[in-house]
């Protein structure tokens, strides 16, 4: 009975023996296939991020993303010649020193430990340096700078919104959460007309800002006819050439050119940029993106 047991001991200690090389050769197999898989997950990641690249940049979106950049250079152009008129203003309006600028703190950019970026930066405020160098800007004429871009902002903003998906979609979103009140019956006139008066509270909003955007291109006009005149030395100029006005040698054609930009130019410029960034999402594939 003893010898029979032991027999039976040593064939398991055999059979395991012969089973552990089985074991260690799944076990092998076992983390082959898992380091396979995941090499294979992050082979699907890159493999999606290169297809979502090549996807943002397609011909028509690339073409469209290098027309946004021109644009961009071109309203900072236009922003740099409607501010002339403004800063002219101030000039005019009340005897003050012009502004030194110096360099903005370019030099001491420059002496920074990182050698791209103090490079960039210092560049840009040397640019921005000569620009605002160029428009002699004094105490008075910074404040109306402020006011011109105060202007900008409230012509510009209506289009801004509208051509903002994200931003129209917070916007319903926070319109749809007021609650509104419902009339009662036995309600005075009066009591109807506050409370539908209430309940457009907030929904008036985008009509006030129209409102608002035509009060700002009017104001923008007058101070651009009033204080940029079309004709060479001032409006009092218009009695002595009335009868003899030549439109070529008398007009003030960077007047004109700087009036025109300031009141419609920029505007048109920022809604072709809105219409630009729109093509670029919509080859991109990118329309959901806000």
């Amino acid at each position: 009975m003893t010898q029979a047991t032991s027999v039976s001991q040593d064939e398991i200690d055999q059979l395991s023996d012969k089973t552990k090389p089985n074991k260690k050769r799944l076990r092998d197999r076992y983390r082959r296939s898992g380091r396979k898989g995941k090499t294979t997950k992050a082979n699907g990641k890159l493999g999606d991020v290169g297809a979502g690249i090549k996807q943002a940049f397609t011909p028509g979106s690339t073409a469209c993303l290098i027309l946004c950049l021109l644009i961009l250079v071109l309203i900072g152009w236009l922003l740099f010649q409607g501010a002339h008129i403004y800063a002219s203003l101030g000039r005019q309006i009340g005897q003050s020193t012009l502004i030194e600028w110096q360099r903005l703190g370019a030099g001491v950019v420059e002496q920074w430990p990182i050698p791209v970026l103090s490079w960039l930066l210092s560049r840009v405020l040397w640019v921005a340096s000569d620009i605002l160098h160029a428009l002699q800007i004094t105490v008075y004429g910074l404040g109306f700078i402020l006011i011109f871009l105060l202007l900008q902002t409230g012509e510009i903003a209506p289009s801004a919104i509208k051509n903002s998906p994200a931003l129209s979609k917070s916007i319903i979103r926070s319109l749809r959460s007021f609650k509104k009140i419902k009339t009662q019956s036995g309600d005075s006139r009066l009591i109807a007309g506050m409370v539908d008066d209430y309940n457009a509270y907030y929904e008036k909003f985008m009509f006030n800002l129209r409102v608002a955007q035509y009060l700002c291109f009017l104001i923008d006009a007058a101070i651009c006819v009033s204080f940029a005149p079309f004709i060479k030395g001032g409006w009092g100029q218009w009695e002595y050439v009335k009868f003899s006005y030549n439109v070529w040698a008398d007009t003030d054609w960077t007047n004109v050119m700087r009036a025109s930009i300031a009141v419609f130019f920029l505007w048109l410029a920022c809604w072709c940029f809105f219409q630009v960034r729109k093509g670029v999402r919509i080859f991109s594939g990118r329309v959901n993106h806000g």
